[in-house]
């Protein structure tokens, strides 16, 4: 073979090679296109998808924030009219002494007490008195602010004063001169037990004696205007 051919064969050699390179190639770089459309068509629904779902997930937050603010307004409504509700309870004789007890050992805030006879005998284990006194003992030891007026004629109070002070309670006598013959007890400014009932062992025992618990903010804070007047009278000067 002559050097002509030879270079001719691989001349011809050369176009086969470059041909079947050139096909491979663009068989595969469409392939890789019809892969990209497949990706882009996919990335677009998926994007319509989002979209779509971002759309409704604005909509359930706006929903929500609106419920939220409904449910909040409800509830607002409903403290409110539980708070202005009244709710009263007539008491009667030795029933007082457990709803008294009760009262104070739930106490979390305050209690107030104005007391015409509030006798305190340490001594005598069976008398209730000393129970009620000793649960408001038992609430300054847990915050609870206690504030007590006892009227200064009755010389059996002196005792019930005199522990009082002694635990760091706010206690007076009340106004020298003017008899205070109230028998109320203010629970957290919600809760109003009033009536005939002294604390002794004969009224919480013994005697026919009526009082009433009433259950209310408004009438809370009416009665606790009521103190504050009486204490004022009592500590003023």
């Amino acid at each position: 073979m002559t050097r002509a051919s030879k270079l001719h064969v691989a001349y011809l050699l050369a176009i086969v090679i470059l041909g079947a390179l050139a096909a491979y190639y663009y068989t595969a770089h469409q392939a890789l296109l019809a892969s990209y459309e497949q990706l882009k068509a996919e990335h677009q629904a998926l994007l319509e998808d989002y979209e779509e779902l971002k759309a409704e997930y604005d909509q359930l937050s706006e929903d929500y924030e609106e419920l939220t603010s409904e449910y909040q307004d409800l509830l607002e409504a409903y403290q409110e009219l539980i708070s202005s509700s009244a709710y009263i309870q007539v008491i009667n004789n030795a029933d007082y002494f457990p709803v008294a007890k009760e009262l104070i050992e739930l106490a979390n805030k305050s209690i107030h007490v104005i007391m015409f006879y509030l006798k305190y005998d340490p001594r005598d284990p069976e008398d209730p008195v000393n129970e009620l006194i000793w649960a408001m003992g038992n609430a300054t030891l847990r915050g609870v602010k206690l504030h007590v007026i006892l009227e200064d004629s009755v010389h059996d109070n002196v005792r019930a004063y005199n522990y009082f002070a002694r635990i760091g309670a706010n206690v007076t006598f009340d106004k020298s001169g003017v008899r205070t013959h109230c028998k109320l007890v203010i629970i957290d400014c919600l809760y109003v037990l009033i009536g005939s009932h002294n604390w002794t062992e004969s009224a919480l025992w013994w005697n026919n004696e009526t009082s009433v618990l009433i259950k209310s903010a408004e009438v809370a804070e009416a009665f606790l205007e009521y103190f504050n007047k009486i204490w004022a009278q009592a500590t003023e000067g």
